[in-house]
């Protein structure tokens, strides 16, 4: 964001042959930079005050974390169930592929004799029939192993797990180890208010 400061200059400079005065007006540009925590929460540590100078990478307050780590253990449990969920539905997928190829060669067979007026209509019904079901199951298969995917990929997106925007040595991140709970700034620059949340 940044904010227009309007700053009125008044230079008076004396000129070299006839001593006039010059005024002139000005604009300057400063750049506030918002750095907002990257999880909500209570702060547990401030490491900065108002009017503070910060440098890029300075760790300015640590939140409390523990929602989020309960939140990602939920969510590696729920990662786990979709796993299993997910071998399951590829066995059934499996096993409705296998079913299909033998249904339908089974079928191209009766087809064959019953073209042939070696089978009766009944016969080519039934495996028709049966073929449909398979046909029907192995695309209930696929639909549920995309599914999966989809509520996996879901999953992984809202997971609090993230890379580490600012871990000093001094002050380590505390609550169950989130490194999340780190706010630092993005570049040098000077504190304008105090960090609240």
């Amino acid at each position: 964001m940044r904010h227009i400061l309007s700053v009125f200059l008044l230079v008076t400079l004396i000129a070299c042959a006839n001593n006039e005065k010059t005024e002139y007006t000005g604009v300057l540009e400063g750049t506030v930079v918002k750095v907002p925590a990257l999880n909500g929460g209570v702060i547990l540590s401030l490491f900065v005050d108002e009017g503070d100078n910060v440098r890029h990478g300075q760790l300015l307050a640590i939140t409390d974390t523990t929602d989020l780590f309960l939140q990602k253990i939920q969510i590696i449990a729920q990662l786990e169930e979709l796993d299993v969920q997910t071998d399951i539905a590829q066995t059934q997928l499996e096993k409705s592929e296998k079913d299909f190829a033998y249904i339908k060669e089974k079928y191209d067979r009766i087809l064959s004799l019953f073209r042939e007026n070696s089978v009766p209509q009944q016969n080519l019904d039934d495996i028709e029939n049966q073929l449909e079901q398979v046909i029907s199951m192995r695309t209930t298969s696929r639909q549920q192993l995309r599914s999966l995917n989809a509520r996996k990929k879901q999953l992984q997106a809202s997971a609090p797990i993230g890379k580490p925007r600012c871990v000093p040595t001094s002050a380590r991140p505390i609550r169950h180890g989130s490194r999340d709970s780190s706010l630092c700034p993005p570049q040098v620059g000077r504190s304008e208010r105090a960090l609240q949340m």
